[in-house]
């Protein structure tokens, strides 16, 4: 290769390369585009929709309905298939209502991802840390078009995301993870839905379905969940890389109340749940497989210490190292 072309291949090759970069760049600012309409579109559209919700070997079939009322959130979440329960989120309570156990538990709401809308809050931001983002095509699901957003993991501490966002709505219509071999781990995708005005809050989707479930006796349980606690005796000073703590609560709520510490680590998407319980019982040593789901427990200290979410296994291992401290 004479000088010349060396010095001509140099130069395409840096122009390919700044193309390229340019073309990434581009994509990335295109999905922080379409995520940001889809954040605030979740809460403040009106829709009511089916969907099915796959993770392992199980199929859940839901029906959503979402409408905003001059700032007024009321969502509805309700089991198609399998045993009859409801979720119904306002602007400050989740309620819970299992006809087969005949309760209806409220709490205050404080933690988002109680629900359909509350599942699609996402942090940019810590995001743009632990992902790569990127607008790469179009599709269609529930014979609408949309556009589809890439979330690749910098590392092997968390899964990969694909999401459908709606083109006309900006609503979630389809959500896939996947694991470091690029199998399907769970997947979320609207079968149909309404989307506009006319869709309206109708009461409970339970009484539709049948009159006589809501008029059985039940127990009704209200709590005030506790505001996420600073204080702790443990010390999570090896978390996974990206993820933070984004609650911790004192106890479990609700007609069998457990005094149960609960944190909730998060990286933006992807989150698992740590439990610590004082007991003498080995309840979990090591890992465990529960479909979408992987678990981790040790027992420190009197302590059974169990890691739970739909991350790579290797990511809840850091609790064998926890710490207590002896005040």
């Amino acid at each position: 290769m004479t000088r010349n072309n060396k010095r001509l291949f140099v130069t395409l090759w840096s122009v390919a390369a700044l193309l390229i970069a340019s073309h990434l760049q581009a994509g990335s600012r295109q999905a922080s585009y379409w995520l940001e309409k889809m954040m605030k579109a979740v809460h403040e559209t009106n829709y009511d929709g089916n969907f099915v919700y796959l993770h392992g070997d199980n199929i859940e079939s839901l029906r959503t309905v979402h409408t905003n009322i001059n700032g007024h959130e009321i969502e509805r979440l309700f089991s198609l298939n399998g045993e009859a329960r409801e979720i119904v989120r306002d602007n400050e309570t989740v309620t819970r209502i299992l006809p087969n156990d005949k309760t209806i538990a409220t709490t205050k709401r404080l933690l988002n991802k109680q629900s359909f809308s509350g599942f699609f809050v996402l942090d940019l931001k810590r995001i743009e840390q632990n992902y790569e983002i990127n607008l790469t095509g179009r599709g269609r699901i529930a014979d609408r078009s949309t556009n589809i957003i890439d979330f690749v993991p910098r590392d092997d501490l968390r899964y990969g995301f694909r999401l459908h966002v709606d083109d006309e709505s900006a609503l979630p219509l389809q959500w896939e993870m996947f694991d470091q071999q690029q199998q399907l781990v769970s997947r979320i995708m609207f079968t149909s839905i309404s989307i506009g005005n006319n869709v309206t809050d109708s009461g409970s989707l339970l009484e539709q379905g049948d009159s006589d479930v809501i008029k059985k006796k039940s127990t009704v349980i209200t709590t005030t969940e506790q505001l996420p606690d600073t204080n702790s005796k443990w010390s999570f000073d090896k978390l996974p890389r990206g993820f933070v703590i984004k609650h911790h609560r004192q106890g479990i709520p609700g007609k069998k109340a457990r005094n149960i510490e609960h944190y909730i680590f998060s990286d933006g998407i992807s989150s698992f749940s740590v439990y610590i319980e004082q007991t003498d019982k080995v309840r979990l040593n090591g890992n465990a497989h529960l479909g979408a789901l992987n678990a981790y427990g040790v027992f420190v200290n009197g302590h059974q210490v169990t890691a739970v979410g739909e991350v790579p296994a290797e990511t809840l291992a850091f609790i064998s190292e926890l710490v207590i401290s002896d005040d």
